[in-house]
């Protein structure tokens, strides 16, 4: 068996699967998707078949490549984990709410307004419409209230603004014009992913929440899913919209809720349902279902927040300058990185050892396993939101692997199965 590890980046994750590979004695095939050129579709099927892989694992982070290289091996006649029918659903925000809620299942309301306050013009350069801007807005909050606006294909918790009032964003987007005519630089990200779309503004339902779940698991269709863990994201303040933990969130490992697993698996099924019934094939899948815990109650938020504040200062004074140690260490070891020899240099040894010592450390301290308890009460009285489905979700670089899943076995396995 040669499994393919197609990526635009390596990361602690990626290592992690590489070696986990590696250990079972697995050929691998280090696919760089930043140096593969997509030419005429026989061109590039030819190039991927003389690969001579039975399966590939892509691990792009950009969600437009995962898929489009993700189609491209599916019809070279490749197996791909995650497949392109399952990429297509999930990589639209707008689409994989609709798989959700054709199985009854309860998400977010969302609306899509096909228009933009800032234009590219045939120059190239920009132009703001303060009218087409207000008009926007107006739109949003009369149908919400209140609101976060974000790329519909957006990740990592970047490029989000939050409405509660006239001018919220008709305000950053003047902003960011003014910005651009100073610079020349388009640099607000929101404002720029939002205009480098085919479809226009998207804004969801503003849930008001402390913290959100990301469960993973695997599925083989036609067999039992299995549930990986629990991932919590969790904030200390309710100013803090995006709860992704590449943004700072604090990751902490819990039993899943008998509840929340009830619904993952359910939505799992409705995306299966909706791949098939869109006529790609979908039989097998890994990632993390994205569940926002919806808390209107502000004091029952505070008790969050006040848990999480007593190891926020642990993760920003030991993970995070161990985790930016190993990033440097691992990106100076991948320049001259071989697959031949995946043994990592004496620099990235002691980088991982201080990084797993102090992810240990962390899991460790009382007041770790006190927000545990704070938030598992805290989720009883909360309603789950089916929000997102995450088809390459981090599992090491920002958390650790809390939840105490042995992701990269269970890639291994899902991959194993699409093999055999």
């Amino acid at each position: 068996m040669k499994i393919g590890i197609a990526t635009d980046e390596i990361t602690l994750d990626e290592f992690s699967i590489l070696d986990e590979f590696k250990q079972r004695n697995i050929e691998t095939e280090l696919i760089n998707l930043k140096k593969f050129l997509f030419k005429s579709s026989e061109s590039t099927y030819d190039v991927i078949k003389s690969l001579d892989i039975d399966a590939i694992v892509n691990r792009a982070t950009s969600k437009n490549l995962r898929e489009i290289s993700t189609e491209n091996f599916e019809m070279a006649g490749i197996n791909v984990l995650n497949s392109y029918g399952i990429e297509w659903i999930s990589n639209l925000k707008t689409r994989t709410k609709d798989a959700f809620r054709k199985k009854g299942i309860t998400t977010i309301d969302h609306i899509l307004i096909p228009r933009f306050p800032i234009i590219r013009k045939s120059d190239g350069k920009f132009a703001f419409n303060k009218k087409i801007a207000k008009e926007i807005e107006t739109l949003i909050l009369n149908e919400f209230g209140e609101a976060v606006i974000k790329p519909m294909a957006g990740s990592r918790g970047k490029s989000i603004i939050h409405i509660g009032h006239i001018g919220d964003f008709t305000n950053e987007c003047l902003e960011t014009f003014r910005n651009y005519q100073i610079t020349g630089n388009l640099n607000n990200d929101t404002v720029y992913q939002c205009l480098n779309n085919a479809y226009g503004i998207y804004a969801e339902r503003f849930i008001p929440h402390a913290l959100d779940l990301r469960i993973p698991l695997e599925q083989i269709y036609g067999k039992k899913s299995e549930v990986l863990g629990c991932l919590v994201r969790a904030v200390t303040d309710d100013s803090i919209v995006a709860k992704n933990t590449a943004r700072g969130a604090i990751p902490l490992g819990i039993e899943t809720p008998s509840e929340y697993r009830t619904l993952v698996l359910k939505c799992v099924e409705a995306m299966f349902y909706s791949a098939r019934n869109c006529g790609y094939n979908a039989d097998y899948l890994y990632g993390g279902i994205d569940i926002i815990p919806m808390c209107n109650d502000r004091k029952e938020r505070e008790k969050v927040y006040k848990a999480v504040r007593k190891i926020t200062q642990f993760k920003k004074d030991k993970i995070d300058p161990a985790k930016n140690r190993l990033k440097v260490a691992l990106d100076r070891w991948y320049k001259k990185f071989t697959l031949k020899d995946l043994s990592p240099q004496l620099e990235v040894k002691e980088a991982l050892k201080e990084h797993d010592n102090m992810y240990s450390k962390f899991t460790s301290l009382p007041d770790y396993i006190e927000a545990q308890k704070v938030i598992k009460e805290h989720l009883d009285l909360c309603t789950p939101y089916a929000n997102e489905f995450n088809s390459r979700p981090d599992f090491r670089n920002n958390t650790h692997n809390v939840t105490s899943a042995d992701i990269p076995a269970s890639i291994f396995h899902v991959v194993k199965s699409i093999v055999d």
